[in-house]
């Protein structure tokens, strides 16, 4: 692990959520590339912003047409993004 990188969680700590997966993935990229453990304003919010790309935050408006109702993965998956958007909120203030 490098030392840019160090800040951020292991895989294992998003636990098959395909979405944190992308995003943590690409949040390491970013890092190694620039040898920095702050990033470009630019490159972390386009980052960051693909974990709002899933039901819970923009592609199901109403809690009532939900299909399958799952709400323990939906919960988990928002306190990931919290977490992760808290990692970053240093870097945002910057």
């Amino acid at each position: 692990m490098s030392s840019f990188t160090n800040h951020l969680p292991g895989e294992s700590w998003a636990n098959k959520d395909v979405t944190i997966t992308q995003v943590l993935s690409r949040l390491r990229e970013l890092h190694i590339g620039t040898r920095s453990i702050y990033l470009e304003a630019d490159d972390l919010i386009k980052t960051l912003d693909g974990l709002f790309d899933r039901k819970t935050f923009r592609h199901e408006p109403q809690m009532e047409k939900c299909v399958t109702h799952n709400w323990e993965s939906r919960l988990h998956s928002a306190l990931k993004t919290k977490w992760l958007l808290q990692i970053y909120r240093p870097n945002i203030m910057e």
